[in-house]
């Protein structure tokens, strides 16, 4: 079965969803209904995620070495936090970012050879995508497994502070040398300690609007179930009213039948009564 999830997220984009199909209807055929389910509910990936999944393919020692860079990033953060060391954060962040443009330069190849140019939007999707495997869990295991299914987004600091614990080192395998910068951002002086109070109150500024953010959508989300509690109870209020309206609908149907009865008989009474005279 991994094979051959592995086989479905290597194939040209437009072949995946006939794929996947018929896979999940061979192994329903073969009475194996656990994982034709499974496969069914396999999403397609969108561009960008099919790009960096064939990345992954093609280069897997770039993600191997990106991995890692966003792991010593993440330990990076946690030393700015306790102990101020903003130039290892600095040095860090040039580490990921450059090894983000190599990533994103893969990608942007693997769309050109399938006949998707790149432009600036998925360019910026791409990259926004790439540093995202530095602080979310999810990106970085998908990625790992080549099945992205969708793109990410993540601060320009590319920070992780959001309490989730360190990276995984894979066992087995020393983080790769660092490898030198490509289009390196601006840093300020490594001997402003300015910068790092900056970085971190920039942090806690998104921390704050992210809380906020979440704090509103909890109360919409309550308020959507209580309009739904209110609609279901409607309807069940106007299913009683119709049940009722056809249950006095079929009586006056019925009263209506002997009425009309009714008058046919006395009609044919009165017919006969005239007949006789």
């Amino acid at each position: 079965m991994e094979d051959q999830i592995d086989r479905l997220y290597g194939l040209p984009l437009d072949q995946f969803t006939p794929a996947r199909d018929e896979l999940a209807r061979r192994l329903r055929r073969q009475g194996n209904r656990d994982a034709a389910a499974e496969v069914g509910r396999l999403r397609k990936p969108n561009l960008v995620a099919w790009a960096l999944n064939q990345v992954r393919r093609s280069a897997r020692e770039k993600v191997d070495e990106l991995v890692a860079a966003g792991e010593r990033l993440h330990e990076a953060q946690q030393r700015l936090v306790a102990e101020g060391d903003s130039e290892g954060l600095r040095r860090s962040a040039a580490d990921e970012r450059g090894l983000v443009e190599q990533l994103v330069g893969l990608a942007e190849q693997e769309l050109e050879h399938a006949g998707h140019p790149s432009n600036p939007t998925l360019q910026a999707k791409l990259r926004s995508t790439a540093h995202a495997t530095a602080a979310d869990p999810e990106a970085r295991g998908l990625l790992e497994l080549g099945r992205l299914i969708r793109d990410y987004e993540i601060s320009d600091l590319g920070l992780g502070l959001s309490g989730a614990g360190p990276a995984r080192q894979p066992a087995g395998k020393p983080a790769p040398a660092r490898q030198p910068a490509a289009k390196p951002r601006a840093a300020p002086p490594p001997t402003s300690r300015g910068a790092s109070e900056r970085e971190i109150r920039a942090v806690r500024q998104r921390l704050d609007r992210a809380r906020t953010r979440a704090k509103e959508l909890g109360q919409e989300h309550k308020q959507a179930q209580r309009r739904a509690a209110d609609a279901e109870r409607a309807a069940a209020r106007a299913a009683t009213d119709l049940e009722r309206a056809l249950a006095d609908a079929e009586r006056r149907s019925g009263k209506a039948n002997e009425a009309r009865g009714r008058v046919a008989e006395l009609e044919r009474a009165l017919a006969q009564i005239e007949a006789q005279r």
